[in-house]
């Protein structure tokens, strides 16, 4: 559908005078970025108009890249608002853009920031941060989620910059009570039993995903190999007095659950997963068992439960033992 093809709604509203007697009409409606009221008499003769520029409707497609890629990353958390819809996008001013449906609706504001800066590392190295940050509201500010991305460049005199490390993240916003328990019958076992969520009703959790990538490029040293990581944070909060109170975070980044609790101090360090006991970790890496046998006693006492046999368990962390 093109832009010049798009419906749109049309309200009239009658014109009384104080004697409630219709002395005319006035039809009002927004179309492509523009609102148009025309003014008519009591025989809808056109006595009037005026067209106020409001925004600039355009495709994803003629957007910033920066925008497109938030977009394509946290879509699918608003399916319950844009389903079935024609979407359009508008940019009102340099820091919020709108998303239109059918009918020029505004079905969603985001809030955009966007910036920039230079630094130099410590071998003289001149690099550039390129930043992009949109946060996503209904059409009456209530907060839905936000996506964005990261650059880092290697800027050289007279020659083209370099991208080095990149980044993105996005998250939503979940206030609906069944999406909430999908979450907390998901969560780490552990973590829901630091924060003593079964004593606690959540009446929200913010869903948040990072990730981070180093780049192979001319200037990388010998024998380098891209990297990658990636972070999951889920923060809850309960209701309490009539607004939003934090009870915890839990993070997952290296095979690691963090939690957090209400103040930001970690309360506990989890393994994401039921570990493996010695026999299981000398089946992976042979010699282990001697290995472990010969530090066991110089380790913290609680490396050292006075339990049954095996009750201690390990877990392979990209490549690195760990204990749980």
């Amino acid at each position: 559908m093109a832009l010049d093809e798009k419906t749109v709604n049309i309200k009239v509203t009658d014109i009384t005078n104080d004697s409630g007697v219709i002395i005319g009409y006035e039809a009002k409606y927004q179309d492509a970025g523009r609102e148009y009221v025309i003014s008519y008499d009591a025989d809808f003769v056109k006595t009037g108009e005026t067209v106020t520029k409001l925004y600039d409707v355009v495709d994803l497609t003629a957007t910033d890249q920066s925008f497109q890629d938030a977009w394509g990353s946290i879509k699918n958390s608003f399916s319950s608002i844009t389903k079935g819809q024609t979407l359009y996008f508008a940019e009102v001013n340099d820091s919020q853009l709108v998303v239109l449906g059918d009918e020029n609706a505004i079905l969603l504001r985001v809030s955009a920031w966007e910036g920039s800066h230079s630094w130099t590392g410590w071998d003289g190295t001149n690099y550039r941060n390129d930043d992009a940050h949109y946060n996503f509201h209904d059409a009456n500010w209530e907060h839905l989620g936000n996506a964005g991305s990261n650059k880092r460049y290697i800027v050289r005199d007279g020659k083209d910059d370099i991208l080095d490390e990149q980044g993105s993240n996005s998250g939503d916003t979940v206030n609906n009570a069944f999406t909430i328990d999908a979450i907390l019958t998901d969560l780490n076992k552990g973590a829901f039993e630091v924060l003593k969520l079964d004593e606690v009703e959540v009446v929200q959790v913010q869903n948040n995903t990072s990730s981070w990538q180093g780049l192979d490029h001319e200037l990388r040293e010998d024998g380098f190999e891209p990297w990658s990581n990636s972070e999951k944070r889920v923060d809850l909060f309960k209701a309490v007095d009539g607004g939003m109170e934090r009870i915890g975070q839990v993070a997952e980044r290296d095979g690691f659950v963090e939690v957090y609790n209400e103040n930001w101090e970690s309360v506990a360090r989890l393994v994401d997963g039921p570990g493996l006991s010695l026999e299981e970790i000398e089946g992976k890496f042979s010699c282990f068992t001697a290995a472990w046998a010969a530090i066991e006693n110089y380790m913290p006492s609680k490396f050292r439960p006075e339990l049954e046999a095996n009750s201690l368990k390990f877990a392979i962390v990209n490549g690195i033992h760990s204990c749980v």
